[in-house]
């Protein structure tokens, strides 16, 4: 086989490879005029099809500069279609002791990450509904532009 035809076979074969890296499930809810009231529950719903894939969990907040609390407190549960369910709650610090944004502004807003599962396993295929809550004192909580919640799939 001449040089040219190795060359293209290593191409393809690089494509192929990039082709088939997993890509990570994106589920995203943008807030209507950047406020959340904490009677309004953020739903999602994603089908896993391989309870022997691992996952790792990962919530994205971003905020504009009229967010006026310290920190930011929300419940997640996770519930299967077979009923199994799951249930914390998580606090993310938003500001120091100053009352600065403890994160570089982005574009127009505050990005923060928080890994909700580094390595986690769901134990049936199916679909899955995940639940975000509001948990703070405040029942109209401004400044918030949107929130994600990413399933990047492990090795």
């Amino acid at each position: 086989m001449n040089r040219k035809a190795w060359i293209i076979i290593l191409i393809l074969s690089s494509l192929s490879i990039i082709s088939c890296q997993k890509q990570p499930t994106i589920l995203v809810h943008n807030f209507k005029n950047n406020s959340w009231n904490s009677f309004q529950n953020v739903i999602f719903k994603t089908k896993i099809e391989d309870s022997n894939q691992a996952y790792k969990l990962m919530v994205i907040l971003k905020l504009d500069s009229n967010f006026e609390a310290n920190d930011f407190s929300f419940g997640f549960s996770q519930k299967s279609d077979d009923g199994e369910s799951m249930y914390s709650n998580y606090t993310i610090p938003i500001k120091d002791s100053k009352g600065n944004f403890n994160t570089t502004i982005n574009k127009h807003y505050f990005e923060y990450k928080l890994i909700i599962h580094r390595k986690v396993y769901f134990n049936s295929r199916g679909t899955y509904t995940f639940i975000f809550e509001s948990t703070m004192d405040k029942v109209n909580m401004r400044g918030i532009e949107q929130l994600k919640l990413e399933l990047i799939k492990l090795y």
